[in-house]
């Protein structure tokens, strides 16, 4: 069956290292990204199978995968991703008792604007403190002023309104202090 091309802001694909380096390379030079290379699964004969490497690729904007594919010059095996934290979990087998579990500090490879996104993956069913430190996190991550917006368009982004919501006037008097600091 031919693939169907899907229109999605967040891409999942495998490539192989020994015949597709130069897109996995370029994924990882130009590319919002959060990837794992697989080279110690077996099938289920316990065999070893062929290392590859899993990309989940996100975009500001909705994009074609046959457009993506073209771009970096490979066939269309693109796949829509629904559920971002569980595909993010996927790459190391995070939920998967019978597969070999990578770790998230060595194994786990994403541009710097995907930091955040990872930590919140690794973190469902986390504390409200832990949920906390993502916003101060992404506070402090900014390299200009903020604004009380941008901070509550984050934590709606990932699923940490109500933490956001709690926090109340802290935030807001975070986030000054932030501004300030920047101003200076």
């Amino acid at each position: 069956m031919p693939h169907v091309k899907v229109k999605s802001r967040t891409l999942a694909i495998v490539l192989y290292p020994e015949s597709q380096s130069e897109q996995i390379a370029e994924i990882q030079k130009n590319y919002s990204f959060v990837g794992c290379l697989h080279d110690r699964d077996a099938d289920e004969n316990g065999e070893k199978k062929k290392p590859h490497w899993h990309f989940v690729i996100r975009f500001k904007q909705a994009r074609w995968s046959s457009a993506v594919a073209a771009e970096l010059g490979i066939e269309d095996h693109f796949e829509s991703v629904k559920n971002l934290d569980g595909a993010i979990r996927y790459l190391t087998h995070e939920d998967s008792s019978d597969k070999f579990r990578y770790d998230v500090d060595s194994d786990l490879k994403y541009s710097e604007d995907n930091k955040v996104l990872v930590k919140k993956a690794f973190s469902v069913g986390s504390s409200e403190d832990e949920r906390a430190l993502l916003i101060l996190d992404f506070i402090d991550s900014c390299s200009t002023s903020i604004t009380l917006s941008a901070v509550y368009r984050y934590a709606m982004s990932i699923g940490i309104y109500s933490d956001l919501r709690r926090m109340g006037v802290l935030a807001i008097r975070l986030i000054d202090e932030h501004n300030q600091l920047i101003q200076q």
